[in-house]
């Protein structure tokens, strides 16, 4: 498992408009990425950049509840690799857990995202800002955060740190990794999943979040370590000067990545065909 590192940086910009009180409707546009590695992998990175390129911009909703994404709603015409990456990025919006009665501390409790619905560890803190976020720019919005128990103040940064046990697991994305921990779901699939911790950091005038997954692959009797870090940061709260467009052939699905896709007839979704 030693060598050269290689894989691939992707930036993509996410912009949401407010639908409803519970909903999101977003849009991912790719920005730019590069490849990194040996000389001897470079096509098959630049193969999987050039994917990563194409994932595409069409609108989706994101419906939430108490614990954070509820569901999905997207174009049934969406490529499964396009589905699975855009949940990716989407679960860095998930909270996980309703924090009812949760003020500062450390709890259990069992938490969905994109590889199940696992046992998750939770530590919540409070934070002093940094003396360079205190001399920023003036921002035109403020943010708060909900439950109220989850205070906010201008000098204290709220965090939520997750550590997901791959162990204990009450149900796993089936073909996606073949093995959880100890468990093994997917036989054919090459990639395991060793690792996952994620943070969420908020403010009155910022907000990040991220998770981290590590694990390995096994192709042709080799063994190479993966480490996936996906990270999303607010730039800017602004007035929409357009609509997005309707989503075409609507369907829902969960969190989970190769979650099931039902398509809708609600009158809330506007279905072309």
């Amino acid at each position: 498992m030693c060598g050269e590192p290689s894989g691939i940086h992707a930036t993509h910009h996410l912009h949401c408009i407010s639908k409803e009180k519970n909903t999101l409707t977003c849009r991912l546009r790719y920005v730019d990425g590069a490849t990194f590695g040996t000389a001897n992998e470079k096509e098959d990175l630049q193969d999987a950049m050039d994917t990563r390129a194409k994932i595409t911009d069409a609108p989706f909703d994101l419906i939430f509840n108490e614990d954070g994404i509820e569901s999905i709603v997207m174009s049934k015409m969406t490529r499964p690799y396009d589905i699975n990456l855009l949940k990716v990025i989407i679960e860095l919006l998930h909270v996980g857990d309703d924090f009812d009665d949760i003020e500062d501390g450390t709890f259990d409790s069992t938490a969905t995202s994109t590889i199940g619905r696992c046992n998750v560890t939770f530590h919540v803190f409070h934070r002093s800002t940094t003396e360079n976020a205190k001399t920023e720019l003036p921002y035109r919005f403020r943010l708060k955060a909900i439950p109220p128990k989850l205070h906010l103040t201008p000098n204290e940064n709220l965090v939520i740190y997750k550590v997901t046990h791959l162990n204990h697991c009450d149900y796993y994305a089936e073909h996606y990794f073949r093995k959880y921990g100890d468990t093994v779901v997917s036989e054919y699939v090459e990639a395991e999943l060793e690792n996952m911790v994620s943070q969420m950091e908020l403010s009155e005038t910022s907000f990040s979040s991220s998770t981290l997954r590590k694990g390995i692959s096994i192709t042709s009797n080799k063994i190479y370590n993966i480490i996936e870090n996906t990270k999303i940061t607010l730039k800017d709260v602004q007035s929409a000067s357009s609509e997005l467009p309707a989503i075409v052939k609507p369907a829902k699905t969960g969190l989970i990545a190769n979650d099931d896709i039902i398509s809708l007839s609600s009158t809330n979704y506007i279905n072309i065909d």
